[in-house]
């Protein structure tokens, strides 16, 4: 009996998990503000957009890996705004940056820059009256704790996933892969190599279609 042949490959997809990350964050902000606690919102608030920066950062390598020989050499080196020309150029894509979703580009990204660069914060006040005393135990100027609200990141998770979605169209020609993994295989028994194993191998990351993250 002749020897079996066989690869099998597995590839784990971070955008889409990072992605998934944020989504669930999102859902759990949703909820606490309906249950009116606001600190709980704003903890999860916080998460999705940071992780919304992650996921979009993330298909950016992954898409520079699969355009660019040269993307392990220069990735590291350049900004995430950079990337993004880089590689629409690259594509003979044009970004509007004036319009969503890109518009939000730099935004998500900054945000995520105050999160990492964050620092201890001082707020001195002379009035003694209560409603001073109730503002310095719960107002903050940081310009990232101002921005994590529901809307905001709703409207941050939308973008990414639109402009992942639009990179992926131009660069691929057909929709992104928001599973979490997948797992090919080829051996000389398949009938059609690089067939794929079977749904129960895949990982969804359990977003929503395109059609929802256009809403």
């Amino acid at each position: 009996m002749p020897d079996l042949d066989w690869r099998l490959e597995r590839r784990f997809l971070a955008y889409a998990s990072l992605a998934a990350v944020a989504l669930s964050a999102l859902q759990q902000a949703e909820h606490s503000a309906e249950k009116g606690d606001a600190q709980e919102c704003f903890d999860h608030c916080t998460v999705s957009m940071v992780f919304c920066a992650f996921s979009l950062e993330a298909y950016l390598n992954y898409l520079g890996q699969e355009k660019l020989r040269c993307w392990s050499d220069v990735e590291r080196k350049l900004s995430p705004w950079d990337k993004l020309q880089i590689l629409a150029e690259t594509m003979g894509y044009e970004v509007d940056s004036c319009a969503r979703p890109f518009a939000s580009f730099k935004e998500i990204f900054s945000f995520r820059s105050a999160i990492v660069h964050a620092k201890a914060e001082q707020k001195v006040l002379t009035q003694k009256d209560d409603v001073a005393k109730e503002y310095i135990q719960t107002k903050s100027e940081l310009k990232w704790d101002r921005m994590a609200e529901t809307r905001t990141a709703r409207r941050f998770f939308q973008d990414t996933i639109t402009m992942i979605s639009q990179l992926n169209e131009t660069g691929f020609g057909k929709p992104p892969s928001w599973s979490r993994s997948t797992v090919h295989y080829t051996s000389s028994l398949s009938t059609q190599p690089g067939q794929r194993c079977g749904d129960g191998d895949e990982q969804s990351a359990g977003l929503p279609n395109r059609e929802c993250a256009r809403q």
